[in-house]
């Protein structure tokens, strides 16, 4: 029975030897051999014809990657070209509000309490501040920030103070997390521009000004010591 299977596999295997072996000029090869390995007098020339054959084969390997490469590139950098172009309509019809936050992290609660304090002397004395300008900003109003939720009405008092100006900008300020390692002050800062101007900066490009008014009506850098916010979001 062995005898009838090595039979069967000559029969097979030597016309497919000899059928490479013309193709390549190369004379029979040892096609049942692991990895091709040549067995004839010419071996030099089949192995040269084998990684050749390896060689194209990765490269067309690689040039299909490169194309799905390519095309995933595309079509995402299509989608943001579209998303923006979306925006910029939307912006063009409606407008458009830039907003940050500052985060002035592990401040002493007394540091944090004085600024809040500083900000709160507006509440008590609006006369002292409202049609003051700050840079380009003209103070409109101030009070102490207030949600009212529009499901159940409920009210949430004391959210920040708030100082809203005359074009519609406006800044939080708002004390959270004190306790014995120290508070964060957060410092919202919100502007609406109609447009068709400055519809397009960068958000912290746009809000300069009015961060610099929120500083200097708050003298938060006097009141802190700190120059710059510990996370800008």
């Amino acid at each position: 029975m062995l005898g009838d299977f090595q039979s069967a596999e000559k029969r097979v295997l030597e016309p497919a030897r000899t059928t490479f072996g013309k193709r390549t000029g190369c004379g029979p090869c040892c096609v049942g051999s692991p990895f091709w390995l040549p067995a004839s007098k010419q071996s030099k020339r089949c192995k040269q014809f084998f990684w050749f054959f390896v060689t194209c084969c990765a490269l067309c390997l690689g040039i299909v990657f490169v194309c799905k490469l390519a095309r995933k590139l595309l079509i995402q950098t299509c989608r943001v070209c579209f998303s923006l172009k979306v925006l910029v309509a939307h912006w063009t019809e409606f407008g458009r509000n830039y907003f940050t936050r500052y985060d002035y992290e592990q401040v002493s609660s007394e540091k944090g309490a004085a600024v809040i304090a500083k900000m709160s002397t507006y509440v008590d004395d609006p006369a002292s501040i409202v049609g003051k300008s700050f840079g380009p900003y003209k103070v409109a109003s101030v009070d102490n920030f207030r949600y009212v939720d529009p499901v159940d009405q409920s009210v949430t008092e004391k959210q920040g103070i708030r100082v809203v100006f005359e074009d519609g900008s406006r800044i939080i300020m708002r004390l959270s997390g004190t306790g014995s390692s120290g508070a964060t002050i957060r410092m919202y800062v919100d502007s609406y521009v109609a447009g068709p101007d400055g519809l397009e900066k960068k958000v912290q490009d746009a809000l300069e000004p009015l961060v610099a008014a929120a500083l200097e009506l708050s003298d938060l850098a006097q009141l802190t010591g700190r120059d710059a916010p510990t996370v800008i979001t």
